[in-house]
């Protein structure tokens, strides 16, 4: 019998009959054009769920479609728990690993994004770390919150600092209050400091982020002008971006110093990716918000800060990596592939400056971190060396400011340390 016939053989007319219905989806989606050009002109579009196809969301397609994010009432939904204990689980088991005891305190960063691509699977991750879980009703709305035991949870609780982006701040006020109400059942809890590392760290906020009407970390901007000299620099803008409390009787009220005895306990940072679509090397904000929060941490506490990176693009696979492994991961796979290379430039200087940005970002990730491997650096300049006629062809200022971020990764003693 053949591979294939052996295939059809094993594979259920049910699941056959499921990549038959994904495929007419996928098909359809040739109607976005149209259904864009009858947006245009003011006609009724029909609205669909928004979500991530790889994930298993194949109900979003086809696509062209008004689409809706998601009822922050259900946030977080079942499905997201589930993905955001084990995200909370694996944070923990790793650093007991490599440290030989529980973190004091994690840190995360709350993106909108996060909350309408999965349905909270950070905010789920925060909340297992404290010890609490939801109450939903039959309809799937969060009616609640509850205590577990840490008789039953069998560890400590873990105390979280938060950073929320200007774009959660503004679409899910209830989520912070939710968020705030966990802090506080927890630390009004009959438990001793070694079973509540809330409590040894006392009152006071742990959702932080921008003024009301402001967005961004600031480190970006810092880095990509070299308006800085050393690790502190960036710290304090970190600080001074984020510095403003949330909560359910706090809404942007100014709370540096409240912020940065906070991050003092910060032990590790978690960073989530859900989607293929994109990486922590495809926008500056992740350096910004995550690596932003390793050197505050970092600077505030003289310790160093562990950072994982959680794979859920496979919502029932979590692969956590080191931020190090994952960047050396992301260099050999796309900065210095030449397949990927290759592909980038086949559209033009457009894609030479795709390359370009993810390398201006891995120096921001070195610069708030100190964590990319000399051999990135190495591979950079090697298909730099490799690529530069190319690159000159298309837009020949990528040419001259990855030589820039190369020369400056070195004076700054990034590279070579």
């Amino acid at each position: 019998m053949s591979l294939k016939e052996r295939v059809r053989e094993a594979v259920t007319e049910e699941a056959r009959e499921f990549a038959r219905s994904v495929l007419r989806r996928l098909l359809a989606c040739e109607r976005e054009l149209e259904v864009t050009v009858r947006a245009l002109e003011g006609e009724f579009v029909e609205p669909g769920p928004s979500g991530n196809p790889t994930r298993g969301d194949v109900d979003v397609l086809p696509t062209g479609k008004n689409f809706y994010s998601v009822d922050p009432r259900k946030v977080p939904t079942r499905r997201a728990w589930r993905v955001g204990r084990r995200l909370a689980e694996k944070t923990l088991e790793r650093y007991r690993e490599e440290r030989g005891e529980y973190p004091r305190a994690v840190g995360v960063v709350l993106w909108a994004s996060d909350v309408m691509r999965t349905g909270g699977e950070v905010l789920a991750q925060v909340l297992w770390l404290l010890g609490v879980r939801p109450r939903w009703d039959e309809s799937g709305v969060v009616r609640g919150l509850e205590v577990v035991p840490v008789e039953e949870l069998g560890r400590p609780r873990v105390d979280v600092v938060v950073r929320i982006s200007g774009m959660f701040r503004d679409a899910f006020p209830n989520l912070i209050e939710l968020l705030d109400e966990a802090f506080e059942l927890v630390r009004d809890r009959d438990e001793s400091e070694e079973e509540n590392f809330v409590k040894r760290h006392g009152g006071g906020h742990r959702v932080f982020g921008d003024p009301p009407g402001a967005y961004g970390a600031g480190v970006n901007y810092a880095v990509h002008a070299s308006a800085w000299e050393g690790r502190s620099d960036l710290a304090r803008v970190y600080v001074r971006w984020g510095g403003y409390a949330y909560g359910r009787e706090a809404f942007g009220e100014e709370a540096f110093e409240e912020f940065e005895r906070a991050l003092s306990n910060v032990r590790a940072v978690s960073i989530s990716q859900s989607s293929h679509e994109w990486d922590i090397l495809s926008c500056c904000c992740h350096f910004a918000f995550h690596g932003g929060m390793v050197a505050a941490a970092e600077e505030l506490s003289g310790e160093r800060v562990e950072c994982y990176h959680h794979d859920v693009t496979d919502p029932n696979r979590v692969i956590t990596r080191s931020l190090e492994d994952e960047l050396r991961r992301l260099v050999d796979q796309k900065l210095a592939n030449e397949e990927w290379v290759e592909a980038m430039l086949e559209h033009g200087a457009k894609g030479a400056s795709e390359w370009l940005k993810r390398v201006k970002n891995l120096l921001g990730w070195d610069a708030t971190t100190g964590r990319v491997p000399d051999e990135c650096w190495e591979k950079i300049e090697e298909t730099l060396r490799r690529y530069e006629g190319r690159f000159s062809d298309e837009n020949p200022y990528v040419v001259r400011y990855a030589r820039e971020v190369l020369e400056e990764a070195k004076k700054r003693g990034l590279w070579g340390r």
